[in-house]
């Protein structure tokens, strides 16, 4: 998590280009939202390669815990981490112009055309292109996140408890947060505990003995087929 807000400086990407990636997304995305993610993953991680899988993942976190709408949260993020202030300012007014400009040039017309059979059964198909994506960006999310029964049972109890019990998004995933840190101070807990301080390090130690032990192994070895000679 503390990686989503470093910034990453493996290579300078011009304000100009983090607009104009960030304007496309914006332009070409409907719905919005959640719609948004896979989209700004697939340019920011596959395509440009400005940040990894990981840090994405940090910002999706991160944008769900904080107010604002989670693809304008994501852009931020993203735009800060390449280019600091300026980045994230940039990618969030890219982001978000073109569907204001849009709703702007469209607001007249469509208050008039609303009632029009075939401007409904358009907006039909969107809504369930749109509900399709979205379950697209739960089954990535869920993909990437969910690693082990602690995780899982935080995402079906947070899924119960909005989709059933019509609980606070953002009150949910504070709650997870917290206990996710409780959950993680229990368990570092138990290892130290058990195995000491370094408990952590030792299986890197050991890494690090067993190479060199199999290098002098391989140098000796060397040696004896020397003198063989």
């Amino acid at each position: 998590m503390k990686n989503a807000y470093k910034l990453n400086k493996t290579e300078k990407v011009g304000l100009w280009s983090i607009f104009w990636e960030f304007c496309k997304v914006g332009l070409f995305t409907i719905g919005g939202g959640l719609v948004m993610i896979p989209v700004i993953s697939r340019v920011a991680v596959d395509e440009k390669k400005w940040i990894t899988d990981e840090e994405m993942l940090d910002c999706i976190a991160l944008s769900q815990a904080v107010p604002g709408m989670i693809a304008l949260n994501v852009a931020t993020f993203v735009g800060y981490k390449k280019r600091g202030v300026a980045g994230g300012v940039i990618a969030s007014v890219g982001v978000v112009l073109p569907s204001f400009l849009i709703i702007l040039a469209l607001a007249k017309t469509l208050t008039g055309i609303g009632d029009n059979k075939y401007v409904q059964g358009a907006f039909k198909g969107v809504k369930g292109a749109v509900a399709g994506l979205i379950v697209c960006t739960s089954y990535f999310l869920a993909q990437k996140n969910l690693k082990n029964v602690f995780q899982w049972t935080v995402a079906i109890a947070a899924f119960i408890v909005v989709a059933v019990f019509k609980a606070n998004a953002i009150i949910t995933v504070l709650t997870a947060g917290a206990i996710g840190v409780i959950y993680s101070l229990l368990v570092e807990k138990k290892i130290i505990s058990k195995f000491g301080d370094k408990s952590l390090e030792l299986p890197q130690g050991r890494k690090k003995s067993k190479e060199k032990t199999h290098c002098n192994s391989d140098v000796k070895a060397k040696g004896d087929d020397s003198d063989d000679e």
